[in-house]
């Protein structure tokens, strides 16, 4: 498992590339910096795609992201409990 304190590469996206992320490395992306959502990922093998450059795969993701715009880290669990339950006040406003 893939925690916050794993992640210890800081790589700046601009000028990274895949072929820099080596075998069981472990890094962070940032996919909203507004809201915080922050991945944890652990990059447990690497491939060429046969014509000189590398490619990546995800192999496994439960809950793996938020719908865009759907607000921080509570707003989400607040959502994701919402529709869990038939009987939750809010779970047709987060349906609509």
């Amino acid at each position: 498992m893939v925690n916050d304190r794993d992640a210890s590469v800081i790589r700046d996206a601009h000028t990274s590339t895949i072929a820099a992320i080596k075998n069981e490395e472990i890094f962070s992306y940032v996919y909203d910096p507004v809201d915080r959502w922050i991945h944890n990922i652990l990059v447990e093998d690497t491939n060429s795609d046969g014509c000189g450059g590398s490619y990546l795969r995800c192999l496994a993701g439960a809950q793996a992201c938020p719908l865009d715009n759907s607000g921080g880290v509570g707003v989400y669990a607040r959502c994701l409990d919402a529709l869990s339950r038939p009987d939750h006040p809010d779970r047709e406003d987060v349906l609509a």
